[in-house]
């Protein structure tokens, strides 16, 4: 199984066995240009697949849209498959007793989970095994991965969040606690307003927003009238933002980094970043990512 960005199948050759669209959520708009280029882009994938099979997310309505006149279609998330229904996943009528890990919070990753078990039935694999597996799957580092707790605070990093809808998905994994969030990172011209409503209703407690795109992303919280009760902070960098963090949050909080942005310039990638922000929360990270 192999993974792919837009922009990686705008010239790509190869016809997959199997293809898999879980969104079309806007991303890489500094490579492609506009929506409408990464969404052609994004599609190609529809025409590589050929005659070949296609598994798609229902749920997604630009999605559904999109593919509305494609016949063949597998859909997960949808009344005759597998489908995310809050925390749980169910198949058909019958609910799955499938316990997700800590690792794997929040309702994207239950859908995530529909998808991998879409094509592990299409393919004819052990299900029962892969279901028994969902419980164990150790998740990747820098995406809600947990790095230690401190004054009873925990520390959150999710530096591989690049987009709005990365973070929105992190504040809805973490819905009920009380969050300090920081934003910011470069550029790309990804508008955050079509994302508001769903931060709205799971708002961070506090937002910090850091260079180059922070500021930006504040002006978008006070015009949509996400106003969170500690305020919408500005600051010069990610160690001023873990500095002004660290005395805004309560015991019991968290402090969740999950930019919304790439980490470019101001860091080598995003695992510099997360790292970093590991080590000015007063913590080491261990674990190397693997990709």
């Amino acid at each position: 199984m192999i993974e792919l960005s837009s922009y990686q199948l705008a010239d790509l050759e190869a016809r997959p066995t199997i293809s898999v669209l879980l969104n079309l959520s806007v991303e890489h708009l500094d490579w492609h240009g506009d929506e409408e280029a990464y969404r052609s882009d994004k599609l190609r994938l529809v025409d590589l697949a050929g005659d070949r099979m296609l598994i798609a997310n229902e749920s997604d309505t630009v999605l559904r849209e999109a593919l509305s006149s494609r016949e063949g279609v597998i859909w997960f998330n949808s009344a005759r498959g597998f489908r995310a229904e809050g925390l749980r996943i169910v198949d058909g009528d019958s609910e799955l007793g499938i316990r997700m890990p800590k690792g794997l919070p929040g309702k994207h990753n239950v859908s995530n989970t529909a998808a991998a078990l879409t094509v592990i039935r299409q393919m004819g694999g052990n299900f029962s095994a892969a279901c028994n597996a969902v419980s164990s799957f150790r998740s990747l580092p820098h995406r809600l991965q947990p790095v230690g707790e401190q004054n009873g605070v925990r520390y959150i990093n999710d530096s591989i969040s690049s987009t709005p809808v990365a973070t929105a998905a992190a504040l809805e994994a973490l819905s009920g606690e009380t969050v300090t969030l920081i934003v910011g990172g470069l550029e790309r011209g990804v508008d955050w307003v079509p994302y508001m409503d769903t931060i709205g209703a799971t708002p961070p407690e506090a937002v910090i927003a850091i260079p180059d795109n922070g500021p930006a992303i504040v002006e978008v919280f006070r015009s949509s009238g996400v106003s969170p009760a500690k305020g919408l902070h500005e600051v010069a960098g990610l160690a001023d933002a873990v500095s002004l963090a660290q005395k805004i949050t309560p015991a019991g909080g968290v402090l969740l980094l999950s930019p919304g942005a790439p980490s470019f310039p101001r860091f080598r990638d995003y695992r510099d970043r997360g790292c970093q922000f590991a080590r000015l929360c007063g913590f080491e990270l261990l674990e190397e990512d693997p990709f």
